[in-house]
């Protein structure tokens, strides 16, 4: 995982801080926002990780002429994004027991990434127009997968639900000047984030059918299964369709897809890449698990079937 480990040095710097601005959070908002935090720290045992969030200005330095300083900053407020966005998920997910809390937390994370991005941005800065805008398309594509099917109809949708992420790429572009780059980079973090959703939805789909949200795998699978897409899919149905109808396969091929895609826009941008082969070798080596493990229960029948009939076919050859 080189896209991770050359930067680990540079994410201590970015979480150290981040820490210490949520220290100052008021009481108790300080306390919940570190142990918030620390469920999305990749430098701690047991995070979630979500590598491009903080990453991405790091892994777009060179192409976008960004100075160490400027990563930083770009990856700190990143920080910010992320912890905010997570919350609105989770509140509009489950309404949990300390649902005002995770509101408060929410505005002081939203203050903190804006007043990062004021020092870098002046107002008349074409960065407002891309967070005006990137803040609408996540807004409208989380409405938007509770009315349609938006994996199989508007793929881009799924991205768009983690838009906000490219605060750090667009963001770089302005910085430097190079704005000219935004619409071929967005595409390519665009590509990036829907197979990132897809690899989440395959280790999240239990807990999606349970809760009721919507997944990437499971509208392939109504695909796969020429089902409606309103049709509710059973557990049963969903692990048949994967373990028997081979529908992991056809998944897997949809993110090899992406990785064509990605490469045809002809950027260069080495880690962003190799984080994409990453997901995708994830998803394949799923598949292939999979296959593998149908192939040797066949072959497990099989023989069976032939410890017990093996002789009586030899017997009635005679």
């Amino acid at each position: 995982m080189i896209w991770f480990d050359e930067h680990k040095a540079e994410l201590h710097e970015v979480f150290a801080e981040a820490e210490r601005r949520i220290e100052a959070f008021p009481a108790p908002m300080n306390v919940l926002g570190q142990r918030y935090m620390e469920k999305f720290n990749p430098l701690m045992q047991d995070s979630t990780t979500n590598y491009i969030c903080y990453l991405l200005p790091y892994w777009v330095q060179a192409t976008a002429g960004l100075t160490r300083e400027q990563c930083r900053q770009l990856s700190l407020a990143n920080v910010f994004v992320m912890l905010y966005f997570f919350l609105q998920d989770d509140l509009m997910d489950t309404v949990p027991e300390e649902w005002g809390q995770q509101l408060i937390l929410g505005n002081l994370c939203y203050l903190e990434f804006l007043q990062i991005y004021h020092q870098l941005y002046p107002s008349d800065s074409s960065f407002w127009t891309s967070f005006h805008q990137y803040i609408t398309e996540w807004a409208e594509a989380v409405a938007k997968e509770r009315e349609e099917d938006i994996f199989l109809t508007h793929r881009v949708m799924v991205a768009r639900k983690a838009a906000p992420v490219k605060f750090a790429s667009t963001g770089a572009l302005c910085l430097t000047g190079r704005t000219q780059l935004i619409d071929t980079l967005s595409n390519a973090v665009d590509t990036v984030l829907v197979t990132l959703q897809m690899a989440d939805d395959w280790e999240d789909w239990e807990d999606d059918l349970q809760e009721g949200s919507y997944n990437c795998l499971m509208s392939w699978i109504r695909f796969e299964l020429n089902l409606p897409a309103t049709e509710p899919l059973s557990p049963d149905t969903v692990q048949t369709a994967i373990a028997v109808h081979d529908c992991m396969k056809g998944y897997a091929e949809q993110a090899q897809e992406h990785h064509r895609r990605l490469h045809a826009l002809n950027l260069d941008i080495p880690h962003l890449h190799q984080f994409h082969q990453f997901l995708i070798d994830g998803l394949v080596g799923e598949a292939n698990r999979v296959q593998q493990e149908r192939e040797t229960l066949m072959l497990g029948g099989l023989n069976h079937w032939l410890s017990k009939n093996g002789k009586k076919v030899v017997d009635s050859t005679n």
